[in-house]
């Protein structure tokens, strides 16, 4: 009799140990899917960068138009000074004059058309920036499942701590009756 209560105790504990080594197989499944996900928030936090690094790219050819405009202002101000002095010199040369104010007119057409590409410019880089907030925003939520799968894994480990404790007690209970069963 007893060696039949001791061979289902053994059967008990090989059906725990098969449960438990199938439990950690799942667990370290979940936990590979974890590792995945990090993975895919490192990929796009490098998309960001490189995003960034484009904006950065671009803020410098803006900064370049300003340079650009800012030197044909001073060509504007310099011709200005000259039609002054032409003014002042000669009053018979309106003429000249005339035509020296229509090319200041032309280049700030022309100003103003550059002008126009460096708005264009920064609406392309609001768009720009409205997408890298759409990422961020999906990254947040992608964060947000991360955490959520950690903590149900954590809830996990709450029942295979019980089995293990379980187990540890049949183990004890399994040696007394070794002992029990040696000392008849």
């Amino acid at each position: 009799m007893s060696e039949q209560l001791l061979q289902q105790i053994l059967e008990k504990l090989n059906d725990l140990g098969t449960g438990q080594q199938e439990l950690g197989k799942e667990m370290n499944r979940r936990f590979e899917e974890v590792n995945e996900r990090f993975e895919l928030v490192d990929r796009r936090f490098e998309e960001v960068n490189e995003r960034f690094e484009q904006v950065d790219r671009r803020f410098e050819e803006v900064n370049e138009k300003f340079e650009q405009v800012d030197r044909r202002f001073e060509e504007v101000n310099q011709r200005f000074e000259r039609v002054d002095r032409r003014f002042e010199e000669v009053n018979e040369k309106f003429e000249q004059v005339d035509r020296r104010f229509e090319e200041v007119n032309q280049r700030f057409e022309r100003v103003d058309r550059r002008l126009e590409t460096v708005d264009h410019q920064f609406g392309q880089v609001h768009i720009r920036l409205d997408k890298i907030n759409q990422h961020i925003t999906e990254m947040t939520d992608e964060i947000r499942v991360v955490r959520e799968q950690t903590a149900q894994a954590s809830e996990l480990q709450a029942p295979i701590n019980d089995i293990q404790k379980q187990v540890d007690g049949l183990e004890v209970d399994v040696k007394i009756l070794k002992k029990i069963v040696i000392n008849q």
